[in-house]
């Protein structure tokens, strides 16, 4: 990219820097969306669970029941840790979300402003090319 401005170099590093911090922010949401629907199914089938062993009733003595009742106490402990679990990889989720919109936007931004830089470098090259071209057919007239 000969003749590229200071400026236009620049803008192409941060440009390179944003990309690879959405990149980075891509992946975050990546593991934080995993993350939340794991836990979630966790969430879901240790719930199902909890409900299977609440409604037993083929319970054969006070001990069977005191097993169960304690049994199923553990399962709804685990499953209420599940679901908390689960909002708070869910508000992970979501402010990863938003760390990556704002990556988004800041790559756009600097995108839209090497471009302009360019059609900027462009036209000046342009308007140079025509001043010579003009400036050599007036040299050109004079000497007739």
């Amino acid at each position: 990219m000969k003749g590229n401005t200071g400026r236009t170099r620049r803008l192409e590093r941060l440009m390179r820097v944003r990309n690879v911090a959405r990149l980075a922010a891509l992946e975050k949401v990546s593991s934080a969306e995993l993350a939340f629907a794991r836990l979630s199914g966790v969430a879901r089938r240790s719930s199902a669970l909890a409900a299977d062993y609440a409604g037993r009733p083929d319970v054969p003595d006070a001990a069977g029941l005191q097993n169960l009742r304690a049994y199923h106490g553990g399962i709804a402990q685990l499953s209420a840790d599940a679901a908390r679990s689960s909002a708070a990889a869910r508000q992970s989720a979501d402010a990863e979300q938003v760390r990556l919109a704002h990556a988004e936007r800041s790559r756009d931004l600097v995108e839209q402003r090497l471009t302009a830089d360019r059609q900027a470098a462009a036209r000046a090259r342009t308007s140079a090319q025509i001043a010579a071209q003009t400036h050599l057919a007036r040299s050109l007239n004079n000497k007739r």
